[in-house]
């Protein structure tokens, strides 16, 4: 089984390194005082973690409404760096050779990292695992797919 969702709001692009990266040490976690009530004032960057109501981490029901758009994905052979981020391991992509287009809009993959178990639940109940596609439009608002994995 594999569920997509897409979450905009938190996800911010990832800033171009001219030196190899070094893992950081976590400055937010899905928990305790640096949890997810405390993300807004973690960064200046995170203040629509405050502000919003529709990011991470996400509840989902079990069953879903049908989209009002359709995600079309492209994928071509593409470079990437991967680091620690102190949070996962993530892939920095060059921003060429996979996009996506929602609602009429073109997104290009800037990074990809997983979380295990996944951040957001369905019913309460995360899935063994969540990939996240971080993708950017050409201004460098972000859009992230979320996909959903299951063992076995």
């Amino acid at each position: 089984m594999v569920a997509a969702i897409t979450l905009v709001g938190c996800a911010q692009p990832t800033p171009e390194s001219s030196k190899p990266p070094v893992a950081e040490p976590a400055r937010w976690s899905c928990d305790g005082a640096s949890g997810p009530a405390s993300w807004a004032e973690v960064d200046p960057g995170f203040a629509a973690c405050g502000a919003g109501t529709a990011q991470s981490s996400i509840d989902l029901p079990a069953t879903m409404p049908a989209p009002s758009s359709v995600i079309q994905l492209s994928a071509e052979d593409a470079e990437a760096d991967v680091f620690d981020t102190g949070h996962a391991v993530e892939f920095e992509a060059d921003g060429e050779g996979e996009t996506l287009t929602f609602a009429g809009d073109e997104y290009s993959l800037q990074q990809m990292h997983a979380h295990v178990p996944s951040e957001h639940t369905v019913n309460g109940q995360p899935a063994a695992a969540e990939l996240h596609l971080v993708h950017a439009d050409a201004a460098g608002n972000p859009l992230v797919l979320g996909i959903l994995v299951a063992e076995g």
